[in-house]
């Protein structure tokens, strides 16, 4: 296949140990992971391309299928890896087959499907920090033609966080807010001290960012008949784990002059000014997929529907309330493909098809600034609708029994509608009468807008059959991702008008050979990126008069990436598996687009081209230049009935820049992480007993690192820290 790919089997998600779908970026070259609100909202960026973005409205640069179905929004994506495999990564923009269209990538979920013999199997996981996982499934026939497949999963822990609480500053203001008192009083305003509830206490907490999930998957398929089939599926979720959190950095100070008391990266000073400890999270989602041999081709057609509601308090990490979040989220997303695949022949294959889409977001953002400088607090509410309706087509001709060639074409077309904006709770002083909001912001910030766009995307390749199953390929492609709206806090109008799609031409070229009886396997490619269009924060020019800039979300420039990347196989002894896989990773930002640069006034046009010229040169965010992985796995017999496994995997990732502006404050330093896992089995492999350890080094490293009110408060995420623990597995068939 002429596409870079990483896949990995239901026995690889076992052996390396992977909890959540971000772990697969571990043994990805290539991939980078982050979580941008503590454990949920994944952010992926692959070869460079990403949306460094936590707000859920905005459709990711890296597609996430779920069983084929489109999961809109990072959302949908923060979902347990439990009864599933296998997965695949491709690369590059993904423009045809798929259900819409990415500039980064795509990663691919299937879940197990009913098998036609009796299948079940229990699995028991017990780690350090009272962690606690189960795992279950039964498979198999229930009637003459219809077969069905259950599968539960339960997750608990304590949690690897120490909350130190706010003893120390529960029920007084923040220095910010006191200095404002005696400006409050000329505006009619009683002071903070009196009018503001005061900030509760709240003890420590050694227990602090536990996990407490549970979620179920049931799958039916009908055989029709002999030419036809009817699957039918449906999952649910149930979230009550601790609240999202970040920790400050260790020379961090917050706006009323705190900072932490030690350099533990996993200890935190919560007051729960979000207005609670536990997050409340319900998804449910399944779909309906129809295949038929029709004579001439197959048919799918496939129905996905996926919903999701969430409270999501959100803490600072600072004993004060300045901007401690809470969100309510309501989403939903249907979508409907149907795809016919003409019946191939020795030299033709066709497919042709359509889909459509269809989004709901309903989304709501408390901030409690009580503390800070203004005492406030502020409100985001806004609707967005989203409809998205494509046709694709693909063809593959076999001009001889070594050249095929393949080439495909898409058209797109998005309409998306945002009904909302950023409010204070009560006119005119806030829920407690003491806001100087008023005075400072032009709040409410109202926007009623829409928009629509088409693109074409498509692909060309050439692949060349070396013989004994090598391939060598050249490939062009290009890929789009639709625009949106700003779904942060907004503080200016110009935040309100939306954005529009981005788009990536990628030109790519690969081998993958085997030698010595697929003893040796290795696969390479090298790829160059145009990157026109991108989506990110950058300082506009808000009027032609004055010389005043704001940060929002815009098409703001171009870049070119190019980067190397290689994946060995080796099986140099018996029972002997190595695979080492590194990449080369090479962006840069060659142009910026900064309004205000034509502009009449000396002043806005100089400080635009400033602007412009801070960015040309810059990286992309969560891209770092060298990432390598490995894995070792060896099993040899114990005796006549038992085996021993053992895999050791590590991964390494160079330092990297987490956002845009290059920062150095915000640069995440270069790591390595050693993982570890020796199975003892059954010779039927019907039982299994494992001891697992992940980061056994006990590395510190960083996934985010965000600023917040300039470089004197910086927030981070750290990977976990060493885990370990038990697994053991039991299997009827």
């Amino acid at each position: 296949m002429s596409i870079a790919i990483s896949s990995f089997s239901v026995r690889n998600i076992q052996d390396l140990s992977f909890n959540e779908l971000g772990d697969i970026a571990t043994q990805t070259p290539g991939l980078d992971m982050k979580n941008a609100l503590g454990s949920v909202n994944p952010i992926y960026t692959l070869r460079g391309i990403g949306l460094n973005d936590y707000n859920v409205n905005n459709n990711p640069s890296v597609g996430i299928y779920l069983d084929e179905v489109y999961l809109a929004s990072a959302a949908y994506q923060s979902f347990p890896l439990f009864d599933v495999g296998p997965i695949e990564v491709l690369r590059g923009p993904q423009n045809t087959l798929h259900g819409r269209n990415t500039t980064g990538g795509t990663i691919n979920i299937r879940s197990a499907q009913p098998t036609e013999q009796f299948h079940a199997y229990v699995k028991v996981d017990v780690g350090n920090w009272g962690s606690r996982k189960s795992q279950a499934a039964i498979s198999g026939p229930i009637g003459d033609s219809t077969f069905g497949r259950l599968a539960v999963h339960r997750e608990t822990s304590h949690g690897y966080y120490t909350n130190n609480g706010n003893s120390s500053v529960a029920g007084r203001i923040g220095q910010d807010a006191s200095t404002l008192d005696s400006r409050g009083y000329l505006y009619g305003q009683p002071s903070a001290a009196t009018a503001l509830p005061p900030n509760k206490l709240v003890p420590p907490d050694d227990d602090f960012f536990s996990k407490d999930v549970s979620a179920v998957r049931g799958t039916l398929q009908w055989n029709v008949n002999p030419n036809a089939s009817i699957t039918t599926s449906i999952h649910y979720l149930n979230d009550n784990s601790d609240m999202l959190v970040r920790s400050m950095g260790v020379d961090s100070v917050d706006r009323n002059g705190f900072s932490p008391s030690d350099n533990d990266p996993f200890t935190v000073d919560a007051n729960f000014g979000a207005g609670g400890s536990k997050a409340d999270i319900k998804g449910i989602g399944g779909y309906l997929r129809f295949a038929a041999n029709i004579g001439a081709g197959q048919l799918v057609m496939l129905t996905g529907y996926e919903s999701i509601k969430r409270i999501l308090p959100f803490e600072d990490s600072s004993p004060w309330r300045i901007i401690d979040q809470l969100f309510d989220e309501d989403m939903r997303e249907i979508s409907q493909e149907i795809r016919f695949t003409l019946a191939p022949n020795e030299r033709w294959l066709w497919i042709i098809g359509g889909y459509y889409g269809r989004e709901n977001f309903s989304l709501r953002k408390d901030v409690n600034a009580l503390d800070a400088i203004l005492r406030t607090n502020v409100r985001t509410d806004f609707d967005q609708n989203s409809r998205n309706w494509a046709t694709f087509a693909q063809l593959e001709w076999s001009m001889s029994e070594t050249l095929r060639i393949k080439a495909g074409l898409r058209h797109s077309h998005d309409f998306k509608s945002y009904a909302g904006g950023t409010f204070l709770p009560v006119t005119p002083y806030g829920q407690y009468g003491v806001d100087l909001a008023p005075t400072f912001w032009d709040l409410p910030l109202v926007s009623q807008d829409k928009f629509n766009e088409s693109d074409w995307s498509g692909m060309f390749s050439i692949d060349w059959s070396l013989g004994q199953g090598d391939l060598a390929y050249i490939s062009w492609r290009k890929g789009h991702k639709s625009g949106g709206f700003d779904g942060s806090t907004i503080t200016n109008i110009a935040s309100l008008s939306p954005f529009y799609g981005e788009r990536l031409y990628a030109w790519e070229s690969g081998l993958k050979s085997r030698w010595r009886e697929n003893k040796i396997q290795w696969n390479s490619a090298i790829f160059l990126y145009d990157y026109q269009d991108m989506q990110a924060e950058s300082d506009q020019a808000l009027g032609t008069e004055d010389a005043i800039f704001e940060s929002i979300r815009a098409n703001v420039g171009q870049a070119r990436v190019w980067g190397l990347e290689s994946k060995l196989w080796l099986k140099p002894a018996v029972g002997l598996d190595i695979q080492l896989g590194v990449a080369y990773l090479n962006t840069k930002i060659t142009d910026w687009y900064v309004q205000g640069r034509n502009s009449q006034d000396p002043a806005i046009a100089a400080e635009a081209s400033a602007i412009r010229d801070a960015y040309i040169g810059n990286h992309l965010p969560d891209s770092p230049k060298l990432t390598f992985n490995q894995i070792i796995k060896y099993k040899f017999s114990v005796s006549d009935q038992i085996s021993l496994e053992s895999v050791l995997n590590s991964n390494y990732v160079s330092r990297v820049y987490k956002n845009i502006d290059n920062d150095q404050h915000l640069r995440a330093e270069s790591y390595w992480l050693l993982n570890g896992r020796v199975t003892l089995s059954g010779a039927d492999a019907r039982w299994q007993l494992s001891i697992w350890g992940n980061n056994l080094t006990n590395k510190v490293y960083f996934r985010e690192r965000v600023e917040n009110f300039g470089a004197a408060w910086i927030y981070e995420t750290p990977g976990a820290p060493r885990s370990y623990g038990l697994a053991l597995g039991y299997r009827w068939d």
